[in-house]
């Protein structure tokens, strides 16, 4: 944006709502100029220029980070609305794909048939051949597991239901931590470095579990009529 020739309301959005969706970003401008444009019109008629007109405006209006914070804690941010947007995506995503992207996420399961092929066809040892299906049924499963296992996040917020899907994902962190929580102690009393990877992965769900309790805190301030519009 041209900061010489923007409006100062303008000036004054863009640095209060940096980081917001653009949804939010048009409510709040739809919310804040009338504000802004009656305080112009109320200041001109007592004999103030028009940019001195603005500039009391704009200070009514008050500081524009300290605006910014109270915005960000009742809107959603940008990665927010993302990330909401992408799971409204995933249950509709295996219908939406070209016959490339099949193609391309086909390519390890069509390796491991061949590969299962060639060492049951050419080889007598049974283990091998056993190996070999073990991993074909984990390349298919593990994908298989996580999509069908996020389905009950991403449905209700597909259907226009954003609280419950991530509610939902609140419990299973929650339940995520719990168990692992036992895990990691017990495995630290060994004071080994193999302890570290326990307690990253503890500090991953622990994150997701922090980021997934502001937005559900951010989704309860927001009107269910609005929620259901929302193109997520």
């Amino acid at each position: 944006m041209n900061h010489r020739t923007a409006d100062p309301f303008d000036r004054w959005l863009e640095a209060a709502t940096a980081g917001l969706c653009a949804s939010a970003v048009a409510r709040i401008r739809d919310e804040m100029r009338p504000h802004y444009e009656d305080a112009v019109d109320h200041l001109e008629p007592e004999g103030l220029a028009r940019d001195e007109a603005e500039k009391i405006a704009l200070q009514q209006l008050g500081d524009a980070r300290k605006a910014r914070r109270g915005f960000k804690r009742s809107n959603l941010t940008a990665v927010e609305h993302r990330k909401l947007a992408g799971l409204a995506k995933l249950p509709g995503l295996p219908f939406r794909l070209s016959g490339w992207s099949y193609a391309v996420l086909a390519s390890p399961f069509l390796i491991s048939l061949v590969l299962v092929a060639i060492v049951g066809a050419f080889s007598d040892d049974f283990q091998a051949f056993y190996i070999a299906t073990f991993i074909l049924a984990g390349l298919f499963s593990i994908p298989l597991i996580l999509y069908t296992g996020l389905m009950p996040i991403a449905l209700p917020i597909r259907y226009g239901r954003p609280r419950l899907g991530i509610a939902i994902s609140v419990f299973f962190w929650t339940l995520c931590l719990s168990a692992s929580i036992p895990m990691v102690l017990l495995k630290a009393r060994g004071v080994s470095s193999g302890v570290l990877v326990p307690i990253y992965s503890l500090f991953l769900m622990l994150r997701m579990l922090v980021c997934d309790l502001i937005l559900l805190r951010k989704l309860a301030r927001i009107p269910t009529t609005e929620l259901t519009k929302r193109p997520f």
